[in-house]
């Protein structure tokens, strides 16, 4: 799929340094953020079989077994769905003005529509953490987080949170004639 979005930007962005930026920038950015969902789910087994959790409705205990993990699993969520100020809101705006100042409505209204979606379905994982009714349930996740696992959450954490303090910084990376 990232293969196919990135000829199809690549065709729209051929003669265009910064579009090509852009693609790179973007695929990176859902890259590294994927690997961090999936990772955050590798790391959640049911206490009570040993396996990973194998539907929504499980993660409605991750918020009482283990916050940390609970929090900077919604933050990477909030990013993957392009919330500002996160790292992933930065991918998609650089994408956006480059079809902006190229004229690429229609493009622009099919991301947005998709944008759209996505964003559904990821804020869906965050109100099944955060807003189940979850007062009447006991922990049943048993998370157990390894430091090699803990510090590439929290580096990937720490790299998003950054460009919430830091907008500045990264703006003027975006608009460097390249």
């Amino acid at each position: 799929v990232l293969l196919l979005i990135w000829i199809y930007f690549s065709w729209i962005f051929k003669f265009f340094n910064r579009g090509i930026i852009g693609i790179v920038f973007y695929t990176i950015t859902y890259m590294l953020q994927t690997i961090f969902f999936f990772i955050c789910l590798l790391v959640i087994k049911d206490k009570n079989s040993g396996f990973n959790i194998s539907k929504l409705t499980n993660l409605k205990c991750l918020v009482l077994s283990n916050k940390f993990l609970a929090y900077i699993f919604s933050i990477n969520l909030f990013s993957m769905a392009g919330l500002p100020p996160l790292f992933g809101f930065f991918s998609k705006f650089y994408i956006f003005s480059v079809l902006v100042e190229t004229n690429q409505i229609y493009t622009i209204i099919i991301l947005l529509i998709m944008s759209c979606i996505s964003t559904f379905y990821y804020i869906r994982i965050v109100q099944a953490i955060f807003f189940s009714d979850n007062n009447k349930i006991s922990p049943k996740s048993l998370i157990i987080i390894t430091y090699p696992i803990a510090i590439i959450l929290i580096l990937i954490t720490f790299i998003n949170l950054f460009f919430c303090f830091t907008p500045w910084l990264f703006m003027d990376i975006i608009y460097e004639d390249v």
